[in-house]
Formats: C-alpha cells, sequence, structure tokens
C-alpha cells in the first residue's frame, strides 16, 4: 500500500513537503515553463570544475529539469547530497504534481495509478547482481520491479545509487536500461521512463557500471 512513509530518507521527505507548500501548482503553465528555461547549459568557468576532473558542478538553484536523458552524478564522498540536491528536485519536476510515491528495492504496492502517482525507484549498485538486473530487463515475472515496468503508462524515475561499489559487471545491460528497453527489446518505455546514475568520483569500481555506451547517453556532472 502507498503510505507516507514510502520515501527512503526524512530528509528527502521533508524537502518533498515544504517544496510542494512554497512552489504552488507544477501543473501550472507559467511555472511549468519558467522551470523549463531554468537551466541552460553553458562552458564552465574554472570554479564550477568537480574536484581534479573537467566535470561541471550541479548548483543547486539550477535544476536541469527538461527531457528525461539519463544522468550521471559524481559526488566527492557523500550521495545524499545528490539524492537531495539533484534526484528530488527533478523527480518532483517530472511528476507535474502527481504523488511520489518512493520504492526501495523490490516491495512495489498494488495500487499505482499512473493517473495520480509518479514512481521513484531506488536500487543499490553494490548490492546489484547481473542476474536479477537482466531479469529486471526481461521484466521476468518472478521480479518484482517487472510488474511496475509492465505498467506501460506509469511514470518512473529510477536512481542507482553507489555505482562506485558494484560487485558485478552491469555495464553491458546498461545500455538497454538507459535506452527504456525493456523485455528483450519488446518494451519500449522511453518515453516515461528516467535514469539516473550516482556514485563517488574516481574509484576503481566505477567501471563496472559507467562504460563509454553509459557516458555517451547520460548527462555527466558533479555534486559538491
Amino acid at each position: 500500500m502507498i503510505n507516507e512513509n514510502s520515501f527512503t530518507s526524512k530528509a528527502a521527505l521533508q524537502w518533498f513537503e515544504e517544496g510542494k507548500r512554497d512552489s504552488g501548482d507544477l501543473s501550472d503553465p507559467e511555472l511549468e515553463g519558467f522551470l523549463e528555461g531554468a537551466f541552460a547549459p553553458a562552458p564552465p568557468r574554472p570554479a564550477e570544475l568537480f574536484l581534479e576532473s573537467n566535470l561541471a558542478v550541479f548548483e543547486q538553484q539550477i535544476i536541469p529539469c527538461t527531457g528525461r536523458d539519463p544522468w550521471i552524478l559524481y559526488v566527492e564522498s557523500d550521495e545524499n547530497k545528490a539524492f537531495e540536491t539533484a534526484v528530488i528536485p527533478r523527480t518532483m519536476f517530472l511528476a507535474h504534481g502527481k504523488q511520489v510515491v518512493g520504492i526501495e528495492g523490490g516491495n512495489i504496492p498494488d495500487d499505482l495509478d499512473p493517473k495520480h502517482h509518479f514512481a521513484l525507484v531506488i536500487l543499490d549498485a553494490g548490492s546489484l547482481t547481473e542476474k536479477r538486473f537482466r531479469d529486471i530487463l526481461r521484466c521476468e515475472e518472478w521480479e518484482p520491479i517487472s510488474k511496475l515496468l509492465t505498467n506501460t503508462k506509469l511514470e518512473v524515475l529510477f536512481h542507482i545509487h553507489r555505482v562506485h561499489d558494484a560487485k558485478e559487471n552491469l555495464s553491458c545491460l546498461m545500455t538497454s536500461f538507459l535506452d527504456g528497453r525493456f523485455c528483450n527489446g519488446a518494451l519500449n518505455r522511453s518515453e516515461n521512463t528516467t535514469v539516473v546514475l550516482s556514485g563517488v568520483w574516481n574509484q576503481p569500481k566505477l567501471s563496472n557500471v559507467i562504460a563509454s555506451s553509459v557516458t555517451n547517453r547520460a548527462c555527466v556532472m558533479g555534486v559538491l
């Protein structure tokens, strides 16, 4: 069942509630137009570079919320910053006033209604096996998330965190996931599925998730 405790972070839930009070109705055309124009890519100034990389820093007051392109968010150490600074605001924008239902792991509510709900699904790359990831992509009947994926009108944002600690090689499967292709390619969810990957910068296990085929499909940013 859907309830207030579906969210995995009390701070995130508080952010949602404050955002609902402060931002007004996200379905307002004028507000929606303002948000869609709030982010314009620009060459980063040296002060905006992330650590010793050439990544532009994500600025909290500027939310790049247009489109459903995948994101890769790198942090120095604390992934909560990526979740609360970037994932939550983008989720709220894409939900357009629908109730956001946070889901962690495989506990999928039975009463998700595409007209009223937006699903935020959180997966831990540190414990995600290649077999389970393949089962998700294939929409195997024993995989709980399959019920969510086959609800084809339901909009979903997947946040896959701890990509720096992935134990198995998921990169070869990640391209289909980012492209929104499921059920052996028979199900195209690209119009209603968004993926955000996050992890600690410059860690050796990142290559288990982040390959060139992944970065070529995503907007890559740093979060300080």
